[in-house]
């Protein structure tokens, strides 16, 4: 809200570690897929399980990953 480019990213930087920052890469990378995916996926299977599973397993992957990383950061002192 009125902040430059610039003090944008210096905001980021002031208020984001780099430990949650990484943390939120790897659940971005890792969970639900696109929605075209989803799409095919049940275009394909004509399963609503299958496409249910197909979100969910990612999502817990992703969160768990997520999780563990940043906790064990945090345990090993790079969360700083």
């Amino acid at each position: 809200y009125g902040l430059s480019d610039e003090g944008v990213g210096q905001e980021i930087q002031r208020t984001v570690t780099f430990a949650q920052g990484f943390s939120y890469c790897l659940f971005s990378l890792i969970y639900i897929p696109c929605l075209t995916t989803l799409g095919t996926i049940w275009g394909e299977s004509k399963s609503v399980r299958y496409t249910i599973i197909a979100v969910v397993v990612p999502l817990v992957t992703a969160w768990i990953f997520s999780f563990v990383y940043y906790q064990s950061s945090l345990l090993l002192g790079w969360g700083t």
